[in-house]
């Protein structure tokens, strides 16, 4: 079997892993003013960016309303969008794992994971789900500097967005 014929169906498993209608996250999806959300995203770094290594944030999806939610847990990269913007205030440009990941699938596409199981999950008043995430292999963050980072989720047909963390890439 070839490695295009391998990535073919790795994509095809991937887009099946998804709840029923469902894509996977699009790059740049606004984050909306409005009513209250019952869900909020905190950001954090996590663990400390060492040279070579990271950066990762740390994300802590918590239920802020005062009932139960059916909420989708999977890997960051399938659930997150980030927004990440360099010192000069320019978005950074996707990895070629990104490019990959955050385009429709094709017969060479390569699906990248880091390995956490999907599942819906109950997530009670006051609960949260927390995940780490390795942003810097879906977003280049190569060059040495500041960035600032956004996290956003889609739930119920509302984006959810984090605050806005500042990481120092050596």
């Amino acid at each position: 079997m070839t490695i295009q014929c391998v990535a073919c169906i790795v994509s095809a498993l991937f887009m099946m892993c998804l709840p029923d209608g469902a894509q996977p996250p699009k790059r740049g999806a606004p984050c909306q003013a409005g009513e209250p959300h019952p869900l909020a995203i905190i950001i954090d770094h996590s663990p400390p960016n060492y040279a070579g290594v990271g950066p990762w944030i740390h994300i802590t999806f918590k239920n802020v309303s005062d009932h139960t939610l059916k909420i989708r847990k999977d890997n960051p990269e399938v659930l997150y969008l980030a927004d990440i913007v360099d010192s000069a205030g320019r978005k950074v440009a996707l990895t070629e794992v990104g490019r990959s990941f955050y385009s429709p699938p094709t017969p060479t596409s390569v699906f990248v994971s880091s390995g956490e199981i999907t599942a819906d999950v109950d997530l009670a008043p006051g609960q949260d789900l927390q995940s780490i995430w390795g942003v810097d292999a879906y977003y280049d963050m190569s060059k040495p500097g500041k960035y600032r980072v956004t996290v956003s989720r889609t739930f119920e047909n509302q984006t959810i967005c984090s605050n806005t963390i500042e990481l120092h890439v050596e």
